[in-house]
């Protein structure tokens, strides 16, 4: 309770100042103002919660209350977001009776060809957060589910700006921090870690459909086990806009590191790519990409993480909806010197749903997950979702 009421107050004590020290001014006297309020409430049964070989049947229960408020005026935004998860486990004695949270804070202002944009949030959760369930950027994120169940704190700040410097062509500058936390993680490999990192991307359109981007990126992320990792990347590709909801994007980079451990100092150099679709129509909505990045790993050490991700949705009548998403990524350690701790994971949902109301619906789906060489097991998963969602403005 102590560590979680100290997370809170770090989370907005850190990021708050800066937003009010930013923005109130303009949010004082608001134009107008949002409140969105969500429950969900998931019950789940899995064949294998702890995805081990030996397989242990059990229930999860969850229930999240989170929302969004928002002051909006004509040139700035400034909004706050909470999460509040509440998990129960019946059947597996390995997993603890937990309470997760998330903080954030967002602070925008922008005039006729400037952006001014602050992000920040703290995250309060275990190992055990399914893949589906952690954002791409998180810190620590590829640990996935496994068999130990660590309490962790992540911490993120990002500034930015962009200006417009013609009609057709703009610059983007933005700082990333990230910090990764562990509670009693010293029988486990879990390191650790902060990172931080500088990119710089212009922006050019061709013609109405095309936009070219160069972008320019210095990363450095260090860990408790004293690893050092110096990183510079350039990416460039195109954005290509069928029509105002699909577009498609390529991207080829190339990267140039250099890793030291007590003891050992090594490079290495290569490529990075990112294919992506998204395609928006009518009643359907499809996201596809494939992808090689660098991420902070768990381990206090960097990955080259090839993914592959997918998310299909759409109605098949005015009541009733389905969804369908995965992610499938294999992590391969650059340096296998300093770390050789490989992990490939594949994880498919999918739901059917009843929208009640336009504030409630119930979710009816199946989760399948697959993890090898850390540990080769799979997991099938059968799941309720009630959930209540609702927009209040003046």
């Amino acid at each position: 309770m102590v560590k979680s009421l100290q997370f809170i107050l770090n989370s907005w004590i850190s990021s708050g100042l800066i937003c009010v020290i930013l923005f109130t001014p303009q949010s004082l006297v608001a134009d107008y103002s949002t409140f969105e309020p969500a429950l969900h409430v998931k019950t789940l049964h899995n064949d294998n919660l702890l995805l081990e070989r030996q397989k242990d049947s059990g229930l999860e229960t969850t229930i999240t209350l989170e929302g969004e408020i928002s002051y909006f005026t004509e040139t700035s935004r400034l909004s706050s977001i909470f999460k509040f998860q509440n998990n129960n486990y019946h059947g597996v004695r390995t997993l603890s009776n937990r309470d997760d949270y998330t903080l954030g804070l967002i602070g925008e202002n922008h005039n006729e060809r400037n952006t001014w944009r602050f992000d920040a949030k703290g995250i309060q959760d275990s190992t055990a957060t399914d893949i589906l369930d952690i954002e791409p950027e998180d810190i620590g994120g590829d640990v996935g589910q496994i068999q130990d169940d660590i309490k962790r704190q992540r911490y993120y700040i990002s500034p930015s700006w962009r200006h417009d410097i013609t009609e057709k062509s703009q610059i983007d500058l933005r700082y990333n921090y990230s910090d990764l936390q562990y509670d009693n993680s010293s029988k486990t490999n879990l390191v650790e870690s902060n990172n931080h990192n500088v990119t710089t991307t212009y922006f050019v359109g061709i013609n109405e459909q095309n936009t070219l981007l160069t972008s320019v990126s210095g990363s450095y992320f260090e860990s408790d086990n004293h690893s050092k990792y110096e990183i510079a990347t350039i990416n460039m590709g195109n954005i290509h806009r069928f029509d105002e909801l699909s577009n498609a994007r390529i991207l080829v980079g190339f990267y140039s590191l250099e890793a030291e451990v007590p003891g050992l100092k090594d490079n290495d150099n290569n490529f990075l790519y990112e294919v992506s679709g998204q395609y928006d129509h009518d009643t359907t909505s499809l996201f596809v990409s494939a992808e090689r990045i660098l991420v902070p790993g768990n381990s206090g050490d960097v990955y080259a993480r090839n993914q592959i991700r997918f998310y299909l949705s759409g109605m098949l009548t005015l009541t009733w909806n389905y969804k369908i998403e995965g992610k499938h990524y294999r992590n391969q350690s650059i340096i296998k010197e300093i770390s050789d701790n490989g992990r490939r994971q594949t994880s498919i949902r999918t739901s059917l749903g009843w929208q009640i109301s336009n504030i409630f619906d119930i979710n009816l789906g199946y989760h399948y997950k697959r993890q090898k060489e850390s540990t080769e097991a799979n997991s099938n998963a059968i799941f309720l979702v009630f959930n209540y969602k609702d927009l209040f403005s003046n």
